[in-house]
Parts: C-alpha cells; sequence; structure tokens
C-alpha cells in the first residue's frame, strides 16, 4: 500500500466512522512501517537447513503456548525463529527455488489453502492438499483427522525421504468456540470493513483476550491429541519435529494476530520440539479424495473462514 492508498482509505475511514476509523488507519500506517523492517532481520532458518524426517507444522502456535501444555504430552523441547510471520510467506520463503531438490524428495500434507497459491503438484514427491475435500464449512476450517490420514497413507505408500505434515490448529477459528469465528458481518458497526477477524475484534475490545487465549490453548490441545495419540502412531520416523510456520501477537508491541512480513518476535518465536514415531500397525486411513473444490471463489471463501481475506 502506498501513501497516497493509505490517505484516500484514511479518508474513508473517518467519514465512515469517524474517530475509529482515524484510530484504524493509524494501526494501518504503524503496521507499514513495521514491515519496512522485515528485510533488515535475517533471523529464522528455512526448514530445510533443518534436520528432520517428518515436519508437523502446527499453524499460528506460539512457543510459549507449547511449553504451556507440552508436559501433558511427554513433550520437550526449545523456542526457535520462524522466517515468516504468514503462512503464504513461509510457504514462499521455504519452498523456494534454491530447495527444488529436497523438495523433490518431500511430501507435502496441508490443510492451509495457501498451498493453492504457492505450490505446484510436480515440486514434491507427493503433494496432498486435505483442505479441497475435507473443509468443515460450518466451523469455517479443516480439522486434524483428515490430514492425518492423507499423511499416513503417504509416508506408507509413497515412502518419500521427508514429509511436511501442515496442520491449521491451534489457528482460529477455535473449535471449542466456534462463535468466537475468525472473521464475520459487521458492517453497521465498523462499516469501513466486512469483514472483522477476532484479533481485530480483541483490539477494539469487543472480546475479552482471556476467553480467545483459553480458546486458542483448546485449539492447540485439540491439534495435539490427534498427533500424539494417531499420527505418531501410524508412521515410522526416528526425527519429528513439532513446529509452527509462525506464532500469534497477543498484545506485544501493540500487535493482534499474525500481520504479513511484521518481524516482531512475538509472531516469530515457534516451538521446536523432537520427538519420533512408531506405526502400531492399528490405524488405517481413510483419506478423502473425492470431487476437489479448486476453484478461485472456493479458496478466498475459505482463506476468508480463516481470517486471511
Amino acid at each position: 500500500m502506498t501513501l497516497s492508498d493509505w490517505y484516500q482509505d484514511t479518508v474513508t475511514r473517518v467519514k465512515q466512522n469517524g474517530f475509529v476509523g482515524i484510530r484504524e488507519s493509524a494501526y494501518q500506517l504503524y503496521l507499514g512501517a513495521l514491515r519496512q523492517m522485515d528485510g533488515m532481520y535475517e533471523y529464522g532458518t528455512p526448514i530445510f537447513d533443518r534436520e528432520w524426517d517428518v515436519l508437523v507444522i502446527l499453524d499460528a502456535c506460539r512457543a510459549d503456548m507449547m511449553r504451556d501444555v507440552a508436559d501433558e504430552y511427554g513433550l520437550d523441547g526449545e523456542a526457535i525463529y520462524s522466517n515468516a510471520s504468514y503462512s503464504k510467506s513461509w510457504m514462499d520463503r521455504n519452498f523456494a527455488p534454491q530447495y527444488d531438490d529436497q523438495k523433490r524428495r518431500t511430501a507435502y500434507v496441508t490443510g492451509n489453502p495457501f498451498s493453492s497459491e504457492t505450490v505446484q503438484d510436480d515440486e514434491f514427491a507427493a503433494l496432498r492438499e486435505a483442505w479441497r475435500y475435507s473443509w468443515d464449512a460450518e466451523i469455517g476450517t479443516i480439522h486434524p483427522r483428515p490430514i492425518t490420514d492423507h499423511a499416513v497413507e503417504v509416508w506408507r505408500t509413497v515412502a518419500p525421504d521427508r514429509m511436511i505434515v501442515h496442520y491449521m490448529q491451534p489457528h482460529g477459528p477455535f473449535v471449542s468456540k466456534p462463535d468466537l469465528a475468525a472473521g464475520f458481518d459487521d458492517a453497521d458497526t465498523f462499516a469501513n470493513r466486512e469483514e472483522r477477524g477476532i484479533w481485530e475484534r480483541i483490539r477494539h475490545g469487543d472480546v475479552d483476550k482471556a476467553i480467545v487465549q483459553t480458546a486458542y490453548l483448546d485449539n492447540l490441545r485439540y491439534v495435539l491429541d490427534e498427533v500424539t495419540e494417531t499420527l505418531l502412531r501410524s508412521i515410522d520416523a526416528d526425527h519429528v519435529v513439532l513446529t509452527a510456520d509462525h506464532a500469534n501477537a497477543l498484545g506485544e508491541w501493540g500487535i493482534w494476530g499474525h500481520p504479513p512480513n511484521i518481524p516482531i518476535p512475538a509472531i516469530r518465536r515457534v516451538p521446536w520440539y523432537v520427538t519420533s514415531a512408531a506405526d502400531a500397525g492399528d490405524y488405517d486411513p481413510d483419506p478423502q479424495m473425492g470431487e476437489a473444490e479448486t476453484n478461485d471463489e472456493a479458496v478466498v471463501e475459505r482463506l476468508r473462514n480463516l481470517g486471511y481475506v
């Protein structure tokens, strides 16, 4: 966004919302200033420069929240820095052309619709975009089980050298609190935006932070239950890492959520928890591979469900 664009948006916001519009424009200007700093900080090691056999991505997982629940699952690890603050940027940076050779030996199973904009079938040993087949339109996300089913089937049948399994939780929407939707129509009270995400609602004082933090932890436990009870008992892998594409700011630096290309530590600090997996042989995956919704409208709608659009 240019300064001219920002000025025009500000005029519109002020006409429609008065002081609230001024406050929103000031926030957007602040985000723009932070984005200018993104290229100045080169922290965050690309995933293919790290050691792992299976990389489990817990979308938007904060390192401190992982630490809070890790003992419940017998997990141990550390915090590292991601090289992105947004899923699309994470894919662009980690799946860059210099990693083509590694990608061809790696399977990618994902629940994140940004894969439609960033990856191609022939880049990986196998690509399974589970979000195309198993989206829960009522809640506005994909549950962990379909992703697990595709991952187990791919690992057993394709036998790639490595595999990335990209779950959508703990990213909102929150399964335990479906009323806290990632985005919702609110044109009457905030006319300059068709959608207001949950993080905007907190920032404007419409939702209590503690309620959202609890729902966020519930989402994390929901996906960890699936990973530890099913995925790790259905594949054989010596070096499994649980990490995240980015984290999520909870008010640090005045930021909520994970806006694109913001280099603050609260959004870049992610877990790096190393474990292993052993196939007990008692789980029979059922990956759904029906007719996929691949049109642009369906992709945009799913990104909107997640609060990205």
